[in-house]
């Protein structure tokens, strides 16, 4: 559980500061939304599907 913490705390750190890059900073922050909203679609489903069985 502590690993899973510092790991994601350290993530968003980074895309923090990749954020913050003048040009290529609003790319990176769809491309991080785009993937998290994806993971969400992907992690929601499967629990949906996992439900209804």
């Amino acid at each position: 559980m502590g690993a899973r913490l510092i790991w994601s705390a350290i993530a968003i750190v980074l895309f923090l500061l990749l954020g913050m890059i003048p040009i290529a900073g609003g790319l990176i922050w769809l491309l991080i939304l785009m993937f998290g909203m994806g993971a969400i679609l992907v992690q929601g489903g499967l629990a949906l599907a996992r439900d209804s069985h």
